[in-house]
Order: C-alpha cells, then structure tokens, then sequence
C-alpha cells in the first residue's frame, strides 16, 4: 500500500430507485478528485448506473470515467484494493 495514493474499492449493489449507485458515484469521485485515491468502482447493475451517469457503457467489461475505474460485478477475479 502507497500511503500518498491507496487504491479503493467500492462494491455496490442497486437495490432500488438509484440512491444506491447515486451514493457510491459521488463517494467514487469525490475521493477521486479531492483525495488523489486511485477508485475502482464495482457495480451489479451497470444498465441502470447508465441512467444516471450516460456516459457510462452497460455492455463494457471495464472503462474509466471522471477519474474512476468502473468494472461490472461478475465473474472477473479481482486483485483487493488497498481499502
């Protein structure tokens, strides 16, 4: 673990309306931009992260967006973050 940029990971499940991945977007971002964290943000839903944030693509394994790391939740064996 680097003390001067950790690496983050957030994992969230949308539950209902879009509170849940409202909530976890601007967590992502705001220790993104404000912190110099490096996020990576895992999602069970990216179809309806799409309505939200448009510019996020549901059909993608991973992208990068406003500084985060977006990677839908799956099969994909993920390394842990420092946090």
């Amino acid at each position: 673990m680097t003390l001067n940029n950790p690496t983050c990971d957030i994992f969230c499940r949308v539950v209902d309306n879009f509170g849940d991945i409202g909530v976890c977007w601007r967590l992502a971002r705001q220790l993104s931009a404000e912190h110099g964290m490096s996020i990576r943000l895992v999602v069970d839903d990216l179809h309806a992260f799409a309505k939200i944030a448009p510019d996020v693509d549901p059909d993608s394994p991973l992208q990068l967006l406003d500084g985060v790391t977006i990677v839908p939740r799956g099969d994909t064996e993920l390394l842990p973050g420092d946090v």
